[in-house]
């Protein structure tokens, strides 16, 4: 959320009604989540978890779709854990019951929504002692734990003036997890049609188009 956008909210609310339509249910509060850690940059200061926080509220707050259940049906999360295996973690205490009743202890039904390139990032191995083994291990984990990925597109960037970009929505990642061609956590990851959500727009865009108009 550097800086936070509409293109966030609008993934919040296609996810939201993708998941109560696979899930059978009425309501879906989405979370934004905020890491004061990260694994690829500094950890944030107490000034700008300020104004991240207050850029989420008013990005929400002016985008949220009023027509549906989403006005008010939000949170904003902040947490220290820079990897999405420390996240799953971490909510699993907070739930009051287990996703279900085939679900072991220690375990929630949640959903990490995510854009295509922070998909990819997270199935990277670089961050899991750079073995594919690592990764594996930790989409198990994070099965164990109850967590689906829901995925949102965008076009490619970088497509050249030969051949028209193509929409991406992260499914290149799960290639990490393929074994004999097969899948075997297919059933952690949703992805949203392009019908269902495109923004092409990202955070490190705007903020080069800031620094580009300042100079």
């Amino acid at each position: 959320f550097n800086p936070m956008h509409a293109g966030h909210v609008r993934l919040g609310e296609a996810a939201r009604r993708r998941i109560g339509e696979e899930d059978a249910v009425d309501r879906v509060t989405v979370v934004y989540e905020l890491s004061i850690v990260n694994a690829d940059k500094p950890s944030l200061d107490a000034d700008k978890v300020e104004r991240r926080v207050r850029s989420v509220a008013e990005t929400v707050r002016d985008n949220v779709d009023r027509d549906g259940d989403g006005d008010g049906n939000w949170a904003l999360l902040l947490t220290s854990a820079p990897l999405f295996s420390a996240k799953a973690d971490l909510l699993a205490t907070a739930c009051v019951e287990p996703a279900d009743e085939t679900t072991p202890p220690g375990s929630c039904a949640m959903n990490f929504v995510v854009g295509a390139d922070t998909l990819v990032r997270i199935l990277d191995p670089k961050y899991y002692g750079g073995e594919a083994a690592g990764v594996v291990e930790a989409v198990a984990h994070m099965r164990r734990r109850g967590v689906r990925f829901v995925s949102g597109g965008r076009l490619e960037q970088g497509a050249t003036e030969e051949a028209d970009p193509e929409f991406v929505d992260g499914r290149k990642g799960l290639e990490v997890l393929e074994e004999d061609d097969k899948n075997p956590f297919h059933d952690m990851f949703l992805f949203l049609k392009e019908e269902e959500f495109r923004v092409d727009l990202s955070s490190t865009e705007i903020r080069n188009r800031r620094s580009e108009n300042a100079t």
